[in-house]
């Protein structure tokens, strides 16, 4: 049943990089955004939240993974260069909220 769930995570994960491919970035939906900073308070991830209650889909976009989290079940998910579309809508959302954090903190 496990590797069955693990399968059933990793197959929502990869539909989340074909809506990072095909969708507008303005029409992605978020349901929450973690900023994680240093001791210095330098932003070091943007973590957005894609997915929640089974299961749990995060797009860590400084690092280009996505990360889903089902029962015991863990899968991380590195989006590469090949997957170029995914990579530029992550660039878009990415800045999106790095300006959103400078200003919130100017």
């Amino acid at each position: 049943m496990e590797n069955e769930q693990r399968e059933d995570l990793l197959e929502q994960i990869k539909g989340n990089v074909e809506m990072l491919k095909n969708t507008s970035t303005k029409d992605i939906n978020i349901l929450d955004v973690e900023y994680q900073l240093d001791q210095n308070f330098n932003l070091k991830e943007v973590v957005l939240t894609l997915t929640l209650g089974g299961p749990n889909i995060y797009l860590d976009c400084m690092s280009y993974t996505l990360n889903g989290y089902w029962g015991n079940e863990r899968v991380e998910y590195p989006i590469f260069k090949k997957e170029g579309k995914a990579r530029s809508a992550i660039d878009s959302l990415l800045y999106t909220y790095e300006e959103q954090f400078k200003a919130n903190i100017s």
